[in-house]
């Protein structure tokens, strides 16, 4: 009998593989429409959800996916697949934060692997929780200081801005891995932006060495040899990575930048206006491409490049008022009354339209600085702003049918003419009648 039992479960279980052998067939073609189609029409399981969610997967429908996803964890908490695959489905779906709870969930159910803090690690990166990410970096060098971790380490301290320890874990990762590409980017750029262009052009002709074709370190070997002011190796760069099809603002930028370093203004003039047909909003390219024109037969052309250089360069008066006005706002809550009342009047002068302002600095003169003077003064002056010779004084109105009380309070300039009356009776008084 035992016999006949166990070989009746064995035809059932070949004959289950047989009727989901479609499926897997569809899956591992990656036709998982047809996958979708197939599941529906059999009898649910663990095993088909999960197959259904990687289809949906698949067909980018994450929010479907996800559902079903998480439908598998609520019925089976510990399903590591289920955890892992409803992770990435949230990360192409863009919430991160929901991605790190189930690399974060995955890890408790199995503490030493690798793969989920890796996971958790670029994720805080990707969200630019670098301090949280730097902690988990730490914790997997202390048993793997590969050069991929070092690199990512080196990530980390950029982010929170200490790239003196970003330099120093991008070296040594370059010394575990010569040929680190991305290892080699991210120190060249370092030493460009620490202005250190010999490192940099020994950095980048190294990695040259094991790779010459590789353009993003050729246009850092390129731009480094532009800065260091080695203008005709810069070109001879440039013009390589022009000629594979690299017409990039850049690389156009770089090398008009270094055409007129070398004094070849006509080829400077072709490369800056390329860039600035990509940029136009650039100060220094509209200064290099200025000059560049009338320094050849567009001499017209340089004078408006020049100058829209300039517009760009001087705020507008709106934008300098607001700032006025941020400042005054922030000396005042300071109690740096002097300085309030400078940012006021610069505010003002900016924009005269802010009247407000005038009250504001009479206002702080009588009741912080005790100015009677300038007081007046100040408040006389927004008082002839009153477009209006008469304004009606405060009033209350009863509305009977709600009982509410609806109060017209007085206005600004109501409220300057009162201070300023008080003001004049108290500065009599002080001053004496003359005779």
């Amino acid at each position: 009998m035992r016999y006949y039992c166990l070989l009746f479960f064995m035809l059932f279980a070949g004959a289950l593989q047989a009727q989901n052998s479609p499926i897997k067939e569809a899956m591992q073609n990656y036709d998982y429409e047809k996958a979708l189609i197939l599941i529906e029409a059999e009898t649910p399981s663990p095993s088909l959800n999960y197959q259904k969610a990687l289809a949906l997967k698949g067909l980018c429908k994450y929010t479907e996916a996800i559902a079903t996803l998480k439908q598998i964890i609520e019925n089976e908490h510990s399903h590591l697949q289920a955890l892992t695959e409803l992770a990435e489905c949230y990360k192409l779906n863009g919430k991160h934060n929901d991605a790190l709870k189930c690399y974060e969930a995955a890890q408790s159910l199995n503490p030493q692997n690798k793969y989920f803090i890796l996971q958790q690690i670029n994720l805080l990166c990707n969200s630019e929780q670098f301090e949280k990410a730097k902690t988990l970096c730490k914790q997997i060098i202390m048993e793997d200081s590969s050069a991929i971790n070092l690199r990512t380490l080196g990530i980390c301290y950029e982010g929170i801005n200490h790239p003196d320890s970003a330099l120093i874990c991008y070296q040594k990762s370059l010394i575990k891995a010569p040929n680190d590409m991305l290892s080699v980017n991210r120190l060249a750029n370092l030493y460009i932006n620490f202005k250190d262009y010999r490192a940099a052009i020994d950095l980048t002709e190294s990695y040259r060495q094991i790779d010459s074709t590789q353009t993003t370190i050729n246009r850092q070997n390129a731009m480094a040899y532009c800065l260091n002011k080695q203008y005709e190796k810069a070109i001879n760069r440039y013009i390589s990575l022009t000629n594979n099809g690299d017409n990039s603002y850049l690389t156009c930028y770089y090398l008009g930048a270094s055409y007129f370093g070398s004094e070849y203004f006509y080829e400077a003039h072709d490369y800056l206006k390329k860039a600035y047909e990509i940029n136009p909003k650039n100060v220094n390219l509209l200064y290099l491409l200025g000059k560049a024109c009338y320094k050849t037969s567009w001499k017209k052309e340089g004078m408006e490049y020049i100058n829209k250089a300039i517009d760009l360069t001087i705020p507008k008066d709106e934008d300098l008022a607001k700032l006025y006005k941020a400042l005054a706002e922030s000396a005042g809550l300071n109690g740096l009354y002097a300085k309030q009342i400078e940012a006021l009047k610069k505010s003002y002068q900016y924009d005269p339209s802010y009247k407000y302002g005038l009250y504001l600095i009479g206002m702080t003169y009588d009741r912080q600085l005790h100015d009677i003077n300038n007081a007046i003064k100040y408040l006389e002056a927004f008082l002839e702003t009153n477009p209006n010779d008469r304004e009606n004084e405060a009033t209350a109105t009863f509305d009977e049918k709600t009982g509410q009380v609806t109060v017209t309070p007085i206005s600004y300039y109501q409220a300057a003419q009162r201070v300023l009356e008080k003001l004049k009776t108290e500065l009599f008084f002080k001053n004496g009648i003359k005779e």
